[in-house]
């Protein structure tokens, strides 16, 4: 059952944190994320305000009340009241977002591409918030990747975390992220750091990207299937 924006009942979601809720479905895609950052990055990514409290801290879903506490502290940088993204329906469908306190840390091409593969949505909100992520799948059921809270089926190989470069997150932001899809295609795409499309790629391009230090997640047909084509 859909509810209009900002009247979903908090005891139909779960309680991550402090003023953090979210829907079955979107939480088990965010916790997917979660670990494979680690895995992959060794980032754990956070959602803002997990780990303080205050008025601001509604950066999952957001009710009304709270939207109306966010518009009137921030004006037209918030939403306008029942419009919000957070407020679990959002252009005629049900959405639930969440706000990103540390993807910095991983790039944001990591970061988009992993969103992605998780099946969450950057890009959609305009001024551009590069925190903001949103689930526009059914946020109610957990997706079959993600039920088991493992993820072991991605087999994703660690990366160590590179050192800090003054230059490091512009450089991030145009690098290209790998995915391959083992079954049934045994193919590996490229992601467009900027418009997020995939494109296959040729054995001979896989092996010079390789070449170059190139890693790929290991992703499942279903997930591939939801990034678009370029």
């Amino acid at each position: 059952m859909a509810y209009r924006n900002g009247e979903v009942p908090l005891h139909k979601l779960i309680h991550v944190q402090n003023n953090i809720w979210l829907p079955a479905g979107t939480l088990a895609r965010w916790n997917w994320a979660v670990q494979q950052g680690v895995k992959k990055y060794g980032v754990r990514l956070r959602i803002t305000g997990q780990n303080s409290t205050g008025k601001y801290t509604w950066n999952g879903y957001r009710p009304l009340s709270a939207q109306k506490l966010y518009r009137n502290a921030f004006g037209q940088l918030a939403a306008v009241p029942g419009w919000s993204s957070h407020g679990g329906w959002y252009h005629n469908q049900e959405v639930f977002a969440i706000d990103v306190d540390n993807w910095a840390e991983m790039g944001w091409a990591r970061f988009a591409a992993l969103m992605r593969l998780a099946g969450l949505r950057v890009d959609f909100v305009s001024p551009r918030e590069q925190w903001h992520v949103g689930d526009f799948n059914n946020p109610w059921v957990i997706p079959a990747f993600a039920s088991s809270g493992s993820g072991s089926h991605l087999n994703p190989k660690p990366a160590p975390k590179p050192a800090p470069k003054p230059d490091e997150s512009e450089e991030d932001d145009m690098e290209p992220s790998y995915v391959y899809n083992r079954a049934p295609y045994d193919r590996v795409y490229v992601i467009h750091p900027i418009t997020g499309k995939k494109r296959p790629l040729s054995k001979a391009e896989w092996e010079a990207a390789k070449l170059n230090g190139a890693k790929a997640w290991d992703a499942t047909k279903a997930q591939v299937d939801e990034i678009k084509n370029a």
